[in-house]
């Protein structure tokens, strides 16, 4: 079983075919999908990446990368078109495409692209799906959780509450003021 899935979708049935040979040979699950079904994938965290074969650029295509990114915007998303002019490429980079391929189809280099992507996109869903909620290692505008900053935190609660006087000291830099 591959460790990457991508889901594929669009209008044009040549680029689907070239997508889907590349993927299998590079061991990576596809999973056709339709632009309803979209939402569902995205929302399950099913895939990672996107794959969306277009036979001609159209206003429908950017609005289908603008509606990707506002349900996930970390995920790969991949344009495959037949042609297009270079205002349309600048057009789906900045609704958030992350590449796009036009052919001929080098696989090699785009299986390489994606795989890079969706390593990337992985990390970065762990990093953010932390369990650890914030407060756990968070003080006021603080953030730490090592043994020292934990014992820090407590001591700075425990004085707060009294009146006494106290003298905050380190290096330059390391947060006298946010202690204050």
């Amino acid at each position: 079983m591959s460790k990457h899935t991508v889901a594929i979708l669009g209008d044009w049935s040549e680029g689907l075919k070239q997508m889907s040979v590349a993927l299998k040979a590079a061991s990576i699950e596809e999973i056709p999908v339709t632009v309803a079904d979209m939402k569902n994938t995205l929302k399950k965290k099913a895939v990672d990446a996107i794959i969306f074969a277009a036979h001609v650029p159209s206003n429908d295509v950017l609005q289908r990368v603008i509606e990707i990114r506002s349900l996930n915007d970390t995920i790969p998303v991949v344009l495959h078109v037949k042609a297009a002019p270079v205002d349309f490429l600048v057009l789906v980079m900045r609704a958030g495409a992350t590449d796009v391929i036009v052919p001929p189809l080098d696989e090699k280099k785009f299986i390489s692209r994606l795989e890079r992507e969706m390593r990337l996109y992985q990390l970065a869903s762990k990093v953010f799906a932390t369990n650890t909620p914030v407060e756990e290692y968070c003080f006021e505008n603080m953030i730490g959780r090592s043994k020292p900053m934990l014992e820090n935190y407590r001591m700075i609660e425990a004085v707060a509450k009294s009146n006494a006087t106290v003298l905050i000291t380190g290096e330059s830099g390391v947060g006298k003021e946010l202690v204050a």
